[in-house]
């Protein structure tokens, strides 16, 4: 194998792995904690809480993809401006 290949194949690895363990330890976690804090707390407080998260979640997704979508606009604007300026400035030589 090349030796870049190679770095490109190791890094995959080591992102599917980390992936991987990451979502089976939430299958374990998440319900193992949601278990304990309705025997501690009772489903109704337990249900609101989650809801309340799920809604923060939901808000932060929002003005992440609002951002993301604010960012690009300007620089498509800033690149339709720099050709703009090159149109203008090749004409007026």
């Amino acid at each position: 194998m090349v030796p870049v290949q190679r770095a490109v194949c190791e890094c995959l690895t080591i992102n599917s792995g980390l992936w991987t363990t990451s979502f089976y330890l939430g299958n374990f976690i998440g319900p193992t904690v949601a278990g304990a804090m309705v025997q501690a707390m009772g489903f109704r407080v337990t249900t609101s809480m989650f809801s309340a998260v799920y809604l923060a979640m939901i808000v932060a997704s929002g003005a992440d993809i609002g951002y993301k979508i604010r960012r690009e606009k300007k620089q498509v604007a800033r690149q339709n401006e720099d050709e703009t300026t090159r149109l203008i400035s090749a004409t007026c030589k």
